[in-house]
């Protein structure tokens, strides 16, 4: 059985490790002192996360190990969904020497495949990964930075220019990204379902009035829904709008429809039950 991870957290109370252990058949915990860790088993994927418990009480003060692989004071940590790499992040560079402090390894090998210096986050996921672990991708200013593995190089050795793009998200089942830009003085907000990786445009619609955006994929990549907080002109209320594109059929159309309520939970189907919404009221 090969030890996979051994984390040391101390939140101020009793300091607790916890060691996971993986195999191709096997999985076990073992924790001492009071664990704040929390680790889930789904199906032969192992993911883990530190509970917001933790990151609430106190600085997250942690190692991971295992044979060539060590990254002191590890913060927060992630898996690409195929597994075959592990993100870690430290809000302390690896040396004075050396400033980097968010490293990704290859799984398997425990190899340093690319090495990012960056400021103290706050927010993570730093990268979002495609569902096939093919490309990451993170927001640098105005631009989308998107990568491939296994070079782990920028897409055409260049980052793409998108004016005031505020967030962005991968379909869970092909390789598109849909992205969304606010309003800039005359320039309209705009959503943009890109492909990767020639970065063609293959739908994008033009949003007026828009506070935020909220983007919703459809698990089989047939629809995707845009949740839109508008002002209304001329008043100090506020609607929400969801805009609906059909990505399978021809021209992708985009259809809206209006949520009076403001409290409501968006509920993302199967093929045959695409998207509802549930209202729910206070009494």
């Amino acid at each position: 059985m090969i030890t996979l991870l051994s984390f040391t957290v101390k939140t101020g109370l009793l300091p607790s490790t916890v060691v996971v252990h993986i195999s191709p058949f096997k999985y076990s915990r073992e924790s001492t002192g009071r664990s704040h860790m929390s680790s889930f088993l789904r199906k032969d994927r192992i993911l883990q996360r530190v509970t917001s418990k933790v990151l609430r009480s106190g600085e997250v003060r942690s190692s991971a190990r295992w044979g060539g692989f060590n990254h002191p004071s590890v913060t927060y940590f992630q898996f690409s969904p195929c597994e075959r790499y592990f993100v870690t992040y430290s809000k302390t560079p690896l040396s004075p020497e050396d400033p980097q402090n968010l490293i990704i390894w290859e799984t398997r090998s425990c190899l340093n495949k690319r090495a990012f210096s960056l400021p103290v986050l706050n927010y993570w996921p730093y990268f979002k990964w495609s569902s096939d672990g093919r490309y990451f991708a993170t927001i640098t200013g105005d631009n989308l930075s998107i990568y491939s593995t296994p070079s782990m190089k920028l897409l055409d050795n260049k980052k793409i220019s998108v004016q005031n793009i505020r967030d962005f998200s991968w379909c869970p089942c092909e390789n598109w990204i849909a992205y969304w830009q606010s309003e800039n003085k005359n320039i309209p907000a705009r959503v943009t379902i890109m492909s990767v990786p020639n970065c063609e445009p293959i739908s994008a619609k033009n949003l007026f009035n828009v506070n935020n955006i909220e983007i919703f994929w459809q698990n089989a990549g047939n629809y995707l829904a845009v949740k839109v907080d508008r002002t209304i002109k001329n008043k100090k209320e506020s609607e929400n709008v969801f805009e609906i594109f059909r990505l399978r059929e021809k021209d992708i159309p985009v259809e809206n429809f209006e949520i009076k309520s403001k409290s409501y939970v968006p509920i993302l189907g199967s093929p045959r039950t695409p998207f509802c919404c549930y209202s729910r009221r206070a009494r």
